[in-house]
């Protein structure tokens, strides 16, 4: 858990395990803890920050897997598409991917702005004294 979140009940940390294991289907997870579906709902409102934590860590904790996997598609004879496509998903999710760097150049046009032309009047004055 984010050291950032506030610590849960017990009730409410069965509620997320629940909701992990079973896929995140709301209404049974909120059901197998002897509530109404509709409560569930409410309870992933309240808890969305908490959800988004420990699927991550879910996701990491199966790196691992995806990362077996992806070594295996690449000495496999057939590799299924499918398998190596979810497992890099996982490995992109969980961070272990190398991130691209992508080299801008930002050009810095010289322009600038010159006055408006316009005639210039001239106007002859004699001071006398």
């Amino acid at each position: 858990m984010s050291k950032d979140l506030a610590p849960l009940s017990d009730h409410d940390q069965q509620f997320i395990d629940l909701l992990i294991e079973n896929g995140g289907d709301v209404q049974r997870a909120a059901e197998e803890l002897g509530h109404a579906g509709t409560y569930g709902y409410m309870l992933r409102k309240k808890l969305a920050k908490h959800i988004t934590d420990a699927t991550k860590q879910y996701l990491a904790l199966h790196a691992p897997k995806a990362a077996k996997r992806v070594v295996d598609m690449m000495t496999a004879e057939m590799p299924n598409p499918t398998h190596l496509a979810a497992a890099k998903e996982i490995l992109d999710r969980t961070g272990v991917k190398e991130k691209e760097e992508v080299q801008q150049t930002v050009l810095k046009p010289n322009i600038f702005i010159l006055p408006e032309k316009r005639e210039i009047k001239v106007i002859d004055v004699i001071h006398e004294q």
